[in-house]
């Protein structure tokens, strides 16, 4: 599949010079949720999440020169939240850099809506076509971040 789009891009000739790469990611107030570690008073593995420190949900994106734009999402990242902040900070910003570029997204369900999709072809934004499950391709990813 992640070949097949890769020839797409190369026939389409996608200058991924404007292409903004986005991610989202929940990071843990107090270690990650997969941390265990071995007790030996109790003689056995333990959660090292002691005290349900919460966490945060971070959109980011970065463009083709590394510039990166970081967000705090408030509240669960659903399609309104979500086109809420394309609308209110993200377009605007990146629009203040370049009057064009095309979106890049990880294909989640708030990104795929009819609601979000219909904003960003208001904002007259391409959307890049992504394969889904693409770890490798995502930049938090492949800086360990997530």
């Amino acid at each position: 599949m992640r070949v097949q789009i890769a020839r797409s891009y190369i026939t389409e000739r996608i200058d991924f010079h404007k292409v903004v790469f986005t991610h989202e990611c929940p990071f843990t107030l107090d270690g990650s949720n997969n941390v265990k570690t071995w007790s030996k008073k109790n003689q056995g593995i333990i959660n090292q999440r002691p005290y349900k420190g919460g966490s945060i949900m971070i959109w980011s994106a970065m463009t083709h020169t590394g510039e990166l734009l970081l967000r705090k999402v408030e509240g669960s990242l659903n399609s309104e939240n979500f086109c809420n902040l394309l609308t209110k900070d993200i377009i605007p910003s990146l629009k203040s850099e370049t009057e064009y570029f095309i979106l890049q997204q990880n294909n989640a369900p708030c990104h795929n809506s009819k609601y979000t999709i219909s904003t960003i072809k208001a904002a007259v934004i391409e959307i890049l076509n992504w394969p889904p499950h693409s770890p490798d391709l995502s930049q938090l990813r492949r800086f360990g971040l997530h």
